[in-house]
């Protein structure tokens, strides 16, 4: 849900609900725009939170049109950033890892893409234990990556043997 669908949520139940409740049925016990910013500050992202910080963005000094504009341009903003980070993991694949090693500790920078299990920040397909037990499994049950050491080696005897001899 957007900010501003929070926000006309909100101020519905303000106008509409609480006015009309118990004890004094009436709009003096409305919320204020304070409490409706607290509300809304409860709600966003730790990633806001801090953007909001970094920026100096004093929620309480701000009416609460303001704060939702603000809300709505992080919002925005990370849209924006998000599908660039898609676009680069889908264009660069496992090489992604060589990429993000020199930016900061930002948790969407340093994700991690697995075939198997998705974005995470563990590990990448390349790493992926579980990929490696089964590529391990499959291998001996085939035979394959044995190094000429199959069972079936018999044949290559008997054709030294044939050629010797005559």
């Amino acid at each position: 849900m957007s900010v501003k669908q929070d926000i006309i949520h909100i101020c519905r139940i303000n106008t509409k609900e609480i006015a009309c409740r118990p004890p004094a049925f009436d709009r003096n016990q409305c919320l204020t725009d304070d409490k409706i910013i607290n509300i809304l500050l409860w709600g966003t992202p730790k990633s806001w939170q801090r953007e909001m910080d970094c920026q100096g963005f004093d929620l309480l000094a701000k009416t609460l049109t303001e704060v939702v504009e603000f809300m709505e341009c992080i919002k925005m903003s990370e849209d924006f950033d998000g599908d660039r980070k898609v676009a680069a993991v889908t264009k660069k694949g496992n090489n992604k890892k060589k990429a993000s090693n020199g930016k900061g500790s930002s948790g969407a920078e340093s994700s991690k893409h697995c075939m198997l299990h998705g974005n995470n920040n563990a590990h990448d397909t390349s790493e992926c234990k579980t990929l490696m037990a089964q590529a391990k499994k499959l291998k001996g049950k085939t035979g394959a990556n044995q190094k000429g050491k199959g069972g079936n080696k018999s044949w290559k005897n008997k054709a030294k043997d044939e050629t010797i001899m005559t």
